[in-house]
């Protein structure tokens, strides 16, 4: 039996989710400088975060970064089989976002084990993410 609902999530918006990264960056990370745009184009969209600093003069905070935002994409990419699968989420009280479904490729021949995660808080929203994906990287413009 599956730990999380497999209907009933809400959708969001990648502009509400830009949103929502921008207010957990502020809260989680006040001294880092971010800044987050939504892109939309044909087949998706995705969303940027730009930080004021490069991965190689704080490993261990661009990884907390990566592994926050990780949450709120709403597609993963096999690139063994060439394969994209849909991503739902918790939506959790403290505005962070974690994996709470995807199905994985393996029944496709590819390397993504399927993901059933039960909420790790009772008031955990599940959700759909519309941004496919989430990008962290360096504002060249900072450096100025």
């Amino acid at each position: 039996m599956s730990a999380v609902p497999t209907s009933n999530y809400r959708s969001i918006s990648t502009p509400e989710t830009a949103k929502l990264i921008r207010a957990l960056m502020k809260k989680r990370f006040p001294e880092v400088k971010a800044k987050v745009h939504s892109h939309r184009y044909a087949g998706g969209s995705s969303i940027d975060v730009k930080v004021d600093f490069e991965r190689s003069d704080n490993p261990e905070r661009w990884d907390e970064i990566i592994g926050l935002l990780d949450g709120f994409s709403g597609q993963g990419f096999d690139g063994m089989i060439d394969m994209t699968f849909y991503k739902h989420s918790w939506l959790n009280p403290d505005g962070t976002a974690t994996l709470a479904k995807h199905t994985g490729t393996q029944g496709s021949g590819g390397s993504y084990e399927a993901v059933d995660n039960p909420a790790p808080d009772e008031k955990s929203e599940f959700v759909h993410f519309h941004a496919n994906h989430v990008f962290l990287s360096y504002d060249w413009s900072s450096a100025r």
